[in-house]
């Protein structure tokens, strides 16, 4: 069973209009600031991939292979179980995943013997 925290439940029974009352608008933009660039939540797993993709030795490339091994290594966390057993997961385009690597201006391509097999995806770069 999942224990609640006791402030939590307090605030969430005093409702969005108590609180706005209390603290003003500021807060809530300050909220939905820190929710746009993930300031205030869990840190992204794909930010360290796509901080190695946009470094500047890779500034002249329009593919580059990586290994799952150095995929992981970079972030520290693990990618998902998906991620390596199915080659569509990096396509999705409603996926976190996929938007993250578009907005950088990369796209993964692989396919079913490269990500079973040899462990590699290869990112193309996109033009923005």
């Amino acid at each position: 069973m999942t224990r609640k925290n006791p402030a939590a439940v307090a605030l969430g029974k005093r409702g969005g209009r108590a609180l706005l009352k209390e603290r003003g608008p500021e807060y809530f933009a300050e909220l939905q600031a820190k929710r746009k660039t993930n300031a205030g939540g869990r840190p992204s797993i794909y930010g360290p991939l796509v901080e190695h993709l946009s470094s500047p030795v890779y500034a002249k490339r329009v593919k580059i292979t990586l290994t799952r091994s150095v995929i992981d290594d970079l972030g520290g966390k693990s990618f998902p179980r998906l991620a390596w057993n199915d080659p569509a997961w990096w396509s999705q385009s409603d996926s976190r995943q996929y938007r993250t690597l578009l907005k950088a201006g990369w796209k993964a391509h692989t396919d079913s013997k490269t990500l079973f097999e040899d462990g590699e995806i290869t990112f193309v770069r996109v033009k923005k």
